[in-house]
């Protein structure tokens, strides 16, 4: 596809509805589209893309390999609705002039519909508190706005932050309904300046063209024009509340080389970082969380794990059986994706130290899925008060070492003070007649772990 401007996936959000953001920074620059204004470059974009608005917001040039691309800014979640990356503390002054720039400009704009923006803002981690310490000037990308949309799951980095990660969960659980949000270490990844957006891409489904083709169009080459759908409307990126067909593919798509075409345009370069950042991603093994993807395989001996869900527990690295097995409870939960809200609860509570501390306790963790139940009003007003919060976490926990063989037909004081039952056979076992443990016997290096799909409430 001769495109008439170079430019990368990341550079370019849409919302399927006719809209385009993009920084200028990254798009008219010479290092891009030398001699091209802002104007040729937006009329470039409408002309390829079958956009009809562009919304242009400065950026920065010349401080990260990108030039500052969109996808770790603002992203459409709908039409009318985009996430906004909001600096965490201690990101450089720089950063933080290039989030109050797009505000700004956002909280103005209207889209190729008329309507105005609703922004939903998305802190970023504190990065005192990251696993990988790194300065404000550092090129670790500590984005969670660069995640990427994939069939019935967003993919959302997680950076050791447990509040800010937790905060990351819940906001894009709520902007995302009909998708589960899966949280990944991508430390690796990040370190090299890149992010999941950054290194995948979707392989849309798209109609095939009506037939009209144009009299000059290359041989083998399918034209583009009105008669093509758009390519806004065909993918991924306009907003995961979206409904139409993906298809995910584990092979690259060909891609033109970058340069010159004999009509005097620039074939469209989709590449977004260079091949350092695509070779540390190869290095890393991205957990998932459970059930939401295909199970990794799951080496278990007979006595450990147990449960549905431990098939996604990842095979290798801190979220690993192995790798929980080394810390203390609530670091080891930590690691784990899909108990994010449950940690985010825990240090606001202030048990992270109670819990890491005490010897022999077992923990019935419920999931992102098992807080997503409850109500967000109800749910809100839990978290906003820490007696109640207190109350609610210390009923998970058992003073004692509880494992499988003692949950048929089981009766446990909880530190809380009251009483948990458990009852079951086989590798099928529920908690208050309510609960289902999805995996069983988890270890850590203080505690016994059974991860459950509903909220416990003490009677």
């Amino acid at each position: 596809m001769q495109a008439g401007f170079v430019g990368e996936g990341g550079s370019l959000e849409t919302d399927g509805e006719g809209t385009l953001l993009a920084t200028v920074s990254s798009l008219v620059n010479g290092n891009r589209n030398p001699g091209m204004t802002q104007d040729q470059v937006e009329q470039a974009m409408k002309s390829a893309l079958g956009i009809d608005k562009v919304i242009w917001v400065p950026g920065l040039a010349g401080q990260d390999v990108t030039d500052c691309h969109i996808d770790c800014l603002a992203r459409f979640v709908a039409p009318g609705h985009v996430i906004l990356d909001q600096p965490g503390p201690r990101t450089a002054a720089k950063w933080v002039a290039v989030y109050d720039e797009t505000e700004k400009i956002l909280q103005s704009a209207t889209d190729a519909q008329g309507r105005s923006l609703t922004l939903t803002e998305l802190p970023g981690p504190d990065r005192d508190r990251m696993r990988v310490r790194v300065g404000p000037d550092s090129g670790f990308l500590s984005s969670y706005t660069n995640y990427y949309t994939v069939n019935g799951a967003v993919l959302v980095p997680r950076f050791g932050d447990t509040v800010a990660d937790g905060a990351a969960y819940a906001v894009l659980q709520a902007a995302c309904p009909g998708r589960n949000v899966v949280q990944l270490n991508i430390d690796t990844i990040a370190s090299g300046s890149g992010g999941i957006h950054c290194v995948t891409r979707s392989q849309p489904v798209v109609p095939r063209s009506s037939g009209r083709t144009a009299p000059d169009a290359p041989a083998g080459r399918r034209p583009w024009g009105p008669a093509v759908p758009r390519f806004a409307s065909a993918s991924s990126e306009e907003g995961c509340r979206a409904e139409y067909p993906v298809r995910n593919s584990s092979q690259p798509m060909a891609e033109p080389a970058p340069g010159p075409d004999p009509g005097g345009g620039s074939v469209m370069n989709t590449s977004h970082l260079a091949r350092r950042i695509a070779a540390a991603a190869a290095a890393v093994v991205l957990p998932v969380s459970l059930g939401v993807l295909a199970p990794q395989a799951f080496a278990a001996e007979a006595d450990g794990p147990f449960g549905p869900g431990c098939a996604a527990v990842p095979a290798e690295g801190e979220g690993s059986v192995d790798g929980m097995a080394d810390d203390p409870v609530a670091t080891a939960a930590s690691n784990n994706p899909e108990l994010s809200t449950l940690v985010a609860a825990v240090q606001k509570a202030g048990l992270v130290d109670t819990l890491n501390n005490a010897e022999d306790i077992t923990v019935f963790a419920p999931t992102n899925a098992a807080f997503a139940k409850i109500p967000k009003a109800d749910l809100d007003k839990v978290l906003a008060d820490k007696a109640a919060l207190t109350k609610i976490l210390t009923y998970h926990v058992v003073g004692e070492e509880v494992d499988k063989a003692d949950l048929a037909d089981g009766s446990f004081e909880t530190l809380q003070g009251g009483t948990v039952t458990t009852d079951g056979s086989g590798d099928d076992f529920v908690v208050n007649d309510t609960a289902k443990i999805v995996c069983g016997d988890v270890p850590t290096s203080n505690a016994t772990v059974h991860i459950v799909d509903t909220v416990l409430m003490p009677k």
